[in-house]
Formats: structure tokens, sequence, C-alpha cells
């Protein structure tokens, strides 16, 4: 196996890498009443994450996708981590086995490798501190749990490589506040090829406090729209536009203290259901964003909060 762990941390370029030794282990499945065969990853997502006067607002669609169930708006991609920290994740970071009972013939899916629940059962084992150590400690309990995964298949089964330039199959976006209650984030990429046996390379952006000083968007997965606004000319896209509301954060970097909550909110929530309407004007995929939302706040003074269209929930 070829594993290795990189960190960057933006605005200070300190670049550190080292090997993670992980042993193959290989489990293997048997269920006489059952027949596995090959897994599904569900896919489809947008997150808008925002500085605000209050904190940081994140929101994500409840779309997934998969060819056994079709389009399922049911799906919750925010996850609290603790007090005052956030994980939403996007790619594939999740995979169910397709499993057919022997006597009705009949399919069901069950979760067989979900990165979001690794990472928070590490949230809530390892005490928290934004060190090389502790991110160096996530990804080894990743690439395990990945291991795991794929070790009790064979090998037709696995997952195919990740996507380009890096070959990332799932990048997790951890949101959180500092002990002077700074907003920071970190971006743990999980990098895969399918070989045997696997080569693995997780890496770490770290953004700095200075990040969050103006308001830019942080706009994760399906990127087509938010491109489009940025910097097409699509006429069929002139009415988005000419909306002050979503354009005034597409265009320019207000400063931090003249957005509220319900603002950041109006925009995550327009642009995610822009992107859900209108995606297929320009691509053609199967993988679609939703045009409902979950959303949540990090308070600089509450901590984690469930947002609801008005704001805070209660």
């Amino acid at each position: 196996m070829v594993t290795a762990f990189k960190m960057l941390q933006v605005g200070v370029g300190a670049i550190c890498l080292m090997a993670l030794p992980i042993s193959h282990a290989v489990y293997m499945i048997e269920h006489r009443s059952e027949h596995h065969t090959r897994g599904i990853a569900p896919a489809g997502t947008l997150v808008v994450a925002l500085a605000t006067e209050d904190g940081l607002v994140v929101c994500a669609d409840k779309r997934t996708y998969d060819y056994m169930r079709g389009d399922l708006d049911n799906a919750v991609k925010i996850r609290k981590l603790g007090p005052a920290a956030l994980l939403s994740s996007t790619g594939s970071p999740t995979f169910y086995d397709i499993v057919t009972n022997r006597l009705s013939g009949q399919q069901s899916l069950r979760l067989a490798f979900d990165a979001d629940a690794v990472a928070a059962e590490y949230f809530v084992t390892h005490e928290f501190n934004n060190s090389e150590p502790f991110w160096k400690g996530l990804a080894g309990r990743l690439v395990s749990a990945f291991q795991a995964y794929v070790g009790a298949r064979p090998f037709a089964y696995w997952p195919e490589t990740g996507n380009p330039p890096d070959n990332a199959l799932f990048q997790l976006a951890i949101f959180f506040l500092d002990d002077s209650k700074h907003l920071q984030a970190t971006f743990v990429r999980f990098g895969y090829i399918k070989v045997s046996p696997p080569s693995i390379t997780v890496s770490a952006i770290h953004e700095l406090p200075t990040t969050f000083e103006r308001v830019k968007p942080m706009v994760l997965g399906n990127l087509a729209v938010w491109e489009e606004l940025k910097l097409g000319d699509d006429k069929r896209f002139n009415d988005i536009r000419s909306e002050a509301q979503l354009m005034r954060f597409v265009r320019d970097k207000p400063a931090v203290n003249t957005v509220t909550t319900n603002a950041a909110l109006t925009f995550a929530h327009r642009l995610i259901t822009v992107t859900s309407q209108r995606t297929h004007l320009l691509e053609n995929t199967t993988f679609h964003v939703g045009p409902t939302t979950d959303c949540a706040l990090l308070s600089k003074r509450d901590g984690f909060q469930w947002l609801n269209a008005q704001g805070p929930s209660k």
C-alpha cells in the first residue's frame, strides 16, 4: 500500500509530508441467507459556507442519487462535531452494499463505509486541538476504515479511482471556532487509486482566520452554476444575475460586520435552489443537487446551532 499524509497551511506555506504505516487487514463477509454484489455510492451535493457578523453559516442540499433509489431528498449533510465544530462532505464519502435476499430475491442497501461517521467518532474519542498530530490521527483513522471496507470485498467491487487532478474520492470540510473564537477551516481530501494494494493519499488544507475577514463564499460540490454566475455569460442566467441579494456575494467581498445571518441564509438557500433548477442547462449529469436544505451556524457566542429559514432554531 502507498499511503501518505500532507498538510498545507494556507497563508503560511508550510508543507509537511509524512508516511502513515497502515497494516493491510483483510476481512471476509459470509451471509448464508444473503448475496452481496458491487456497492454503490450516492452522489450529488452542494455546500455553501459564508462568514457573517455572528459567525459562520453553512448550508447543504439534502439530495442524494443512486441508480437503485433515484433522487432522495432526506439526507442531512451537515454533522455537528462538538460545541463549536461541524463537518460537511462532498464527493463519495459513503458506500452501500447491495444485498440480495437469496429466498425472496429482494434487494436492499446496507451501509458499508461512511467517512462522515468515521470523522465524527474520531472527534468524540479524541480531544480536539488544531495540531498536526490531531489531523494526522484523523487521516490514519479514515485510511484504516477505508482499508477495512475494501479489504472485505473482491478487487472488482472496489470503488473506482477518485476524481482528477488528485484522485480525490471525497473531501471533508471541517469548520470550527478556535479558543479565541476565530473561525477556521480544514479541508481533508482523501485521494485513492484503485490498485492492489490501494494507493491512498490524505491531504489537509488549512484555512487561517484571515480567510474569514471578508465574506467570500466557500462553495463545494457541484460548481457548474456557481462558476457560470461568477465567470460565464450564458443569457439563460441573466435573470439570476439581476438578483441583488444573490449577486452581492458573487461579485463582491463585503466586510463580515455588514453581513447578517439572515442575509447569508438567503444567499445560500437561493444558490442551492438555482443550482437544483438549472444545472441541467450546463451539464448532463444524473448527480443532481436538491432544492431543499439544512443550515447551521457556528456562532461566536453560542457555538453550533441549527438554523431554520428565519434564523437559529428554537
